[in-house]
């Protein structure tokens, strides 16, 4: 069964477009901020919501493999769609972020069926009463029937509009490049290193034809950062550098024009 878009329930309404003048703190845990309101304050006890527990893992649950190439740490932090920054404390234990260290892989099997995941990744740690860092964000959603997993790369929260051809210079890996697949047969997305613009990246909260999706138990997700270091991609042997070439062979500034025309049929 094709993916529909009609059923598409994406991760990216995690996303928020963060500016100088009304970006909210990070808030410890059991506390909140609003913009009504843009302090922590410690929620009541009765406020608390009670933590949500993941499905069992289990064959044909979805995971997440990300693989850093980077020689700087990477910090990272996992959201569900339209959950409050600390409602669910889901970044580990006491909410602090995960710390990804150059060479290391890492697997989630973050998820809850039907529900738009973020993974928001970082240069700098989140820090209580402060902004939110730069981030870049890899984004799914898995619906279990039809059998659909939804995804995409956001560069949402670090493109800077207002100063033309340094628009990306300040996301985590503009410098490196990132990627992200699913199984073989899959739409591969990719960032360049120094590509300012992203043809495969969300860059405007309305870019939806670069979500993309993978049909019949594509259950698997795997994300290079800094993957112009490449050599040998989850344990596919590559030439370094090659998991930049284009999967199909075509011109990759003529297969995104390609698939925005396809895209404006839905």
């Amino acid at each position: 069964m094709p993916c529909l878009r009609s059923i598409l329930i994406l991760a990216t309404t995690t996303t928020t477009l963060l500016t100088t003048t009304n970006a909210l703190p990070h808030c410890g845990a059991n506390q909140t901020a609003s913009s009504e309101d843009p302090y922590c304050q410690t929620l009541p006890p009765d406020a608390i919501p009670a933590p949500i527990t993941p499905p069992t893992p289990a064959d044909g649950v979805p995971d997440i493999v990300i693989k850093s190439n980077c020689d700087f740490p990477v910090y990272l932090r996992e959201v569900i769609a339209g959950t409050e920054q600390n409602s669910i404390h889901p970044f580990g234990p006491d909410g602090e972020d995960i710390l990804i260290t150059p060479g290391e892989v890492w697997t989630s099997m973050f998820y809850w069926p039907n529900l738009g995941i973020s993974i928001k990744l970082s240069r700098d740690p989140w820090v209580v009463g402060e902004p939110q860092p730069l981030i870049t964000q890899l984004e799914y959603t898995w619906e279990p029937e039809p059998q659909n997993l939804w995804y995409d790369i956001s560069d949402i929260d670090c493109y800077d509009t207002r100063y033309p051809g340094e628009h990306g210079t300040d996301c985590p890996f503009f410098e490196d490049g990132v990627l992200l697949r699913s199984e073989s047969e899959c739409r591969v997305l990719k960032c360049f290193p120094l590509e300012d613009d992203c043809k495969d990246a969300y860059i405007y909260p309305n870019d939806d034809w670069e979500t993309k999706c993978c049909t019949g138990k594509p259950v698997h997700l795997f994300a290079d950062l800094c993957a112009k270091n490449v050599g040998e991609v989850m344990g596919v042997e590559e030439e370094e550098g090659a998991f930049f070439d284009d999967v199909d062979g075509e011109d990759p500034e003529a297969r995104y024009l390609a698939d925005q025309q396809a895209d404006a049929v839905f």
